[in-house]
């Protein structure tokens, strides 16, 4: 065999010190009007995630393979060709590791998501400048909605 044909089959050398970027996706697996998110499969999240608008992402669409992270081995074990990637080997689901998948969903249901989230968080944030806060605790520990002096 030659000294090229080794080197073509040779695994990649991934220098010591360097940091790995595990959870990085392919150029092109995500569509342009898309935005792309990682979701663990625990706590009935994927129900969660697919109930608001977001669909899984599959390989082999678009002519890339789904590589997921910059390891030298793809780690996307899924038997299906949806793209996951195993993220927790200790804590278990149904005595399985627990796997991420790769999930998308339209940059203009994102947007109207994100806009709304944002009304919760200019609400405390008002709340923090003016010191006063509407948190109510129901079951009697405490009744937040005091005025703070600073």
């Amino acid at each position: 065999m030659s000294r090229n044909k080794k080197q073509e089959t040779r695994k990649k050398r991934v220098p010591v010190g360097r940091r790995k970027l595990s959870m990085t996706v392919e150029d092109g697996l995500i569509p342009n009007d898309s935005i792309g998110r990682w979701v663990n499969d625990v706590g009935g999240q994927l129900q969660r995630f697919l109930d608001g608008g977001y669909v899984f992402v599959y390989q082999n669409k678009r002519g890339v393979t789904g590589k997921v992270g910059d390891d030298v081995d793809n780690e996307n074990t899924d038997l299906g060709s949806k793209v996951s990637k195993i993220v927790d080997k200790t804590a278990r689901t149904n005595s399985n590791p627990v796997r991420a998948y790769l999930m998308c969903i339209k940059k203009e249901w994102y947007e109207e998501d994100k806009k709304e989230k944002m009304k919760s968080v200019d609400r405390i944030d008002d709340q923090l400048r003016t010191g006063t806060s509407d948190i109510k605790e129901d079951r009697g520990h405490f009744d937040a909605n005091i005025k703070y002096k600073a």
